[in-house]
């Protein structure tokens, strides 16, 4: 579980819309920044002459990449996201409460097995709730997706980054968007972003067309209701129509 380097624009987006940065905050996993290189937050001046080549070459390679199409085009990293994990970054944006939920990494705050109900204290507690490529690593989809927007206040946003095809055995599942927008619709939440890149970042207009595909989602809460309605795969309704 990370904040990838390629993956930050589409932070720099969901970071903007209007509303979502409210405490408190929980994040599901505990997600680090392993993969920003420390060179890349130093000065020139502040580094050695071997660091400095070291540095350049990098900029170089991104390019090239960016040339090529393997990335995103928007190379930024602002001075708040030269951190080592996603809670220092929503500090530095203004947030102050911060709690994780995570089964395995005892930097958690809560040791929670997302296959179960949570706790019934946790819910409606949180104006933002962030799942950054945790929930397709939990068996029970089901009980993990009511956990999560059951643990969302209203007039709060849920924001979700879940692979929607190919990504081999990266985890459990792979999600149909419908499967998740549609979810999250039925059960009291407006979708107020909704972007699609590949693992490596790239912005896509037509995700059917690509091999590995992210979704990244933001959605409000606007209601709760008493019980989950689950979803039924509305092509199949339509098929049935016309039989």
């Amino acid at each position: 579980m990370a904040v990838l380097r390629r993956h930050l624009p589409y932070y720099f987006e969901i970071f903007s819309v209007p509303g979502l940065l409210r405490d408190p905050v929980l994040t599901f996993g505990y997600q680090t920044t392993f993969e920003f290189r420390p060179t890349q937050f130093q000065d020139w001046s502040e580094i050695s002459f071997g660091r400095k080549i070291k540095k350049l070459g990098l900029q170089i390679l991104e390019r090239i990449e960016v040339w090529r199409g393997l990335r995103h085009p928007d190379l930024r990293i602002p001075r708040e996201y030269w951190e080592a994990d996603l809670n220092s970054i929503l500090r530095n944006l203004g947030l102050t409460q911060i709690e994780v939920i995570d089964l395995f990494d005892k930097r958690a705050n809560y040791q929670i097995d997302m296959n179960k109900p949570a706790p019934a204290e946790m819910r409606g507690r949180y104006n933002l709730v962030m799942d950054i490529g945790s929930t397709e690593h939990v068996f029970d989809t089901r009980q993990c997706l009511e956990n999560l927007i059951g643990m969302t206040r209203v007039g709060g946003h849920l924001v979700l980054q879940l692979p929607c095809k190919g990504c081999f055995d990266h985890g459990f599942h792979t999600f149909s968007p419908e499967c998740i927008l549609s979810f999250l619709e039925l059960n009291g939440f407006a979708i107020v972003l909704e972007r699609y890149s590949t693992f490596t970042g790239v912005p896509l207009s037509m995700p059917e067309e690509a091999e590995n595909v992210l979704l990244w989602c933001v959605a409000k809460k606007e209601s709760a209701l008493e019980a989950t309605v689950i979803p039924q795969q509305g092509r199949w309704r339509t098929w049935y129509k016309n039989v």
